[in-house]
């Protein structure tokens, strides 16, 4: 084989029979199988069905069918939003020759990434978007702004979503004692009849968006949700829709599998959970970093349930290819001016190893379109497979009702109930509720150390578990560097998977997973007392106070379906802490 990674990777796809199938750089027996499966849903008109949205594909269920017959509107919504691109353009237009000087989007999950994606794919620096309830993230972008000369995008589909909610009235705060109609500084994205189209109209906001009904959070790229934002950054939205529009065509259902670049990736993350190799791992390139974000809250959320799940690994280093154990399945996205010689190199390897790869290149920014469609339409095509419906989250309330639980309490007794910790020294307190898990009880063998505690919960994770680092602290990329370096250690030296996420964010993404996947997960919570607290308007609590329910909530979740969790609470500084943390996972782990 040559030593050219190029070529290499040329190599490893001779493996398929048509142009497309290349794209699936696997062992011939996977491939072989990619083409039987196509072969047996071409024979059973499995594209024809998907396209007349017959929900008997996913389930049996009569009256499952009917809420899965509400969610397929994603299926014709680039073709209806051709027709409304003139005019986003023009409010995009208007807006950024107004005097506006930054946007702000107030949403959270399906809402939220995709306008985070594209404002870091297509380099927006006066669009932000917010999807924390932590003090310090609220703060950091009120610091940004002035209230007066921003337009807030408040984006739910429901209306009812509690940090939406949380963040809207808090700068609608900010902007009533300043400007004499605030209402105007706001727009709102949502369904008919919600509770935000009633508030947009009480507080008489600028402009109201109404969506489609019939699609979910998660596939609403394509829809007002992603398309709204976009035409406020200045993006050409059409570019964006007709690339989707393209993408829709190559997956119609007159089209062969083998020949079907979405179907074919839905029969690729298919084969992968069938063999074994779940945990799907991303290595994308700069730019396309925060579609990772977007595609792990698409996988995650659509597949982990009844106990299945594909786990999506995003923003794992690179590592080194005997480091990687038999449970993964390798994707690449990067644009074509980004390759990078060491990533392919990487990808060549893993293919000649017998890894499953997939490699995507975009030629354009404006290609979003076409991926977003393409990862919805596979991952719907996975799920049917996988024998779940993808369009429902049916564990997420778990973690929503133990915080509404929560909070109730402590607007009765002003303080949110806290366990003994298990250690506690100057830097960091652990907690775990050692009846619900009686592994780690089992483990400690009488008082431990914080290295021990460490040792014996991570200690107990092997292939195929993943390890998940849950940050419910404000996002802060020199907190997030530590925490990466210390996947390293995890992957490394006990060949797990790893993921992170921020919190509360990931509860509207691989919260679900977390809960309704596989019980492969270890997980690593990670919170901190705020140095400076924000009220919630209209609401007898702080923001600090909301996000530490969501946290203790999410764990009492974690808890009842005796999941493996260890929480760590920063003490002291919260660098320091995190610091103190990823020196001891080390020292564990030696």
């Amino acid at each position: 084989m040559s030593d050219n990674p190029r070529q290499r990777l040329a190599e490893c796809g001779q493996l398929a029979s048509t142009d497309e199938m290349k794209r699936y750089l696997v062992p011939p027996a996977v491939s072989d199988r990619m083409v039987a499966t196509g072969d047996k849903l071409d024979k059973t008109q499995f594209l024809q069905r998907l396209w007349d949205k017959d929900a008997g594909l996913w389930t049996s269920d009569e009256d499952v069918q009917r809420t899965v017959r509400d969610r397929l509107g994603w299926l014709g919504i680039a073709e209806e939003m051709l027709g409304e691109c003139a005019s986003l353009s023009s409010f995009g237009a208007s807006v950024q020759g107004s005097d506006i000087e930054h946007v702000v989007l107030l949403g959270m999950g399906g809402s939220s990434l995709c306008p985070e994606v594209c404002a870091s794919v297509f380099g927006i620096d006066n669009f932000f978007v917010l999807d924390s309830t932590i003090p310090a993230a609220v703060h950091a972008i009120a610091a940004q702004i002035d209230p007066a000369r921003t337009l807030f995008v408040v984006s739910s589909k429901s209306g009812t979503t509690i940090e939406t909610q949380a963040f809207a009235d808090y700068f609608y705060s900010l902007v009533a004692p300043v400007l004499p109609n605030p209402g105007e500084r706001f727009v709102a994205v949502t369904d008919p009849g919600s509770y935000l189209a009633r508030v947009a109209g009480e507080r008489a906001f600028q402009t109201l968006w109404l969506n489609p009904p019939d699609i979910g959070g998660r596939y609403s790229a394509l829809s007002y949700f992603g398309l709204v934002p976009m035409a406020l950054m200045g993006i050409d939205v059409y570019a964006v829709v007709d690339s989707a529009y393209r993408m829709v065509q190559s997956c119609a259902a007159g089209v062969p599998v083998v020949e079907n670049p979405g179907a074919l990736l839905g029969i690729a993350l298919y084969e992968a959970f069938k063999s074994g190799r779940d945990k799907i791992s991303f290595a994308m390139s700069p730019r396309l970093l925060a579609f990772g974000d977007w595609v792990e809250q698409l996988i995650a959320e659509s597949t982990g349930k009844q106990g299945l799940g594909l786990v999506p690994v995003h923003g794992e280093p690179r590592g080194r290819v005997s480091g990687y154990g038999d449970d993964r399945f390798f994707v690449s996205m990067r644009f074509a001016d980004e390759e990078d010689a060491d990533t392919q190199a990487l990808l060549a390897d893993l293919a000649s190893a017998g890894h499953p790869v997939t490699c995507v290149v975009l030629q354009d920014p404006a290609d979003l379109g076409a991926e977003f469609f393409r990862w919805e339409f596979a991952v719907s095509v996975a799920g049917a497979l996988m024998g779940i419906n993808p369009f429902d989250e049916p564990n997420v309330k778990e973690a929503k009702d133990r915080t509404g639980e929560l909070l109730a309490a402590y607007e009765i007794e002003g303080t949110l109930p806290e366990p003994e910790p298990v250690y506690l020294d100057d830097d960091l307190s652990l907690f775990a509720d050692l009846d619900a898990d009686p592994g780690l009880a089992g483990g400690t063998g009488g008082d431990l150390d914080l290295v021990g505690w460490l040792r014996t919960h991570l200690g107990r994770s092997k292939a195929p578990d993943y390890i998940g680092i849950q940050a419910f602290v404000g996002p802060d990329e020199g907190i997030k560097d530590d925490l990466t370096r210390m996947r390293c250690f995890l992957r490394d030296r006990l060949g797990v998977a790893t993921t992170f996420g921020w919190g509360p964010r990931f509860l509207h993404s691989t919260g679900q997973l977390h809960k309704g996947g596989p019980d492969s997960g270890v997980f690593l919570q990670i919170t901190a007392d705020d140095a400076d607290d924000l009220d919630c308007p209209g609401r007898g609590y702080t923001f600090g106070v909301l996000a530490r329910a969501q946290a203790l909530g999410d764990l009492q979740a974690l808890q009842d379906r005796r999941q493996r969790v260890l929480r760590v609470h920063a003490v002291g500084g919260l660098r320091t802490a995190v610091r103190r943390l990823v020196a001891a996972v080390d020292e564990a782990l030696r």
